[in-house]
């Protein structure tokens, strides 16, 4: 098994020396997908804020709802 960085370099590619497809798998990083990692995705970095929110008791005291 040979470990590649994809064609875009956004993840690594795997290829398993097989003789019918696929003939490489690859692992994209966060916030990339599809074929050899070339799509990216809008990935957004969202703060949560307690007080933007209501709270809501449980039955169970081990959780608390938002």
């Amino acid at each position: 098994m040979t470990v590649q960085n994809s064609d875009r370099g956004h993840g690594q590619c795997i290829d398993n020396d097989a003789q019918s497809y696929p003939k490489r798998r690859c692992y994209c990083f966060a916030g990339h997908h599809g074929p050899n990692c070339m799509q990216e995705l809008p990935v957004a970095n969202i703060t949560f804020k307690p007080e933007d929110y209501q709270v809501k008791p449980s039955k169970s005291s081990n959780f608390t709802f938002h």
